[in-house]
């Protein structure tokens, strides 16, 4: 369940970043070709697979109870 969660993340990250980049400041009117999308779906995975491999980077080591 949790590597499914994070391929979720993975994915919605994708797609969020391909849709701010279609909808960004001087972009009217110029939509991405669908190979242009379907590389910025790639960079955007890439984006969310580096969010959660230094997702525990800076986090605190566990306490010994």
């Amino acid at each position: 369940m949790h590597h499914v969660l994070n391929a979720l993340f993975v994915v919605g990250i994708a797609v969020c970043f391909a849709f701010l980049y279609t909808i960004r400041p001087g972009a009217e009117g110029r939509r991405p070709t669908k190979r242009q999308l379907a590389g910025l779906l790639v960079i955007g995975a890439v984006i969310g697979v580096v969010f959660l491999a230094t997702s525990s980077l800076y986090a605190p080591p566990p306490v010994a109870a």
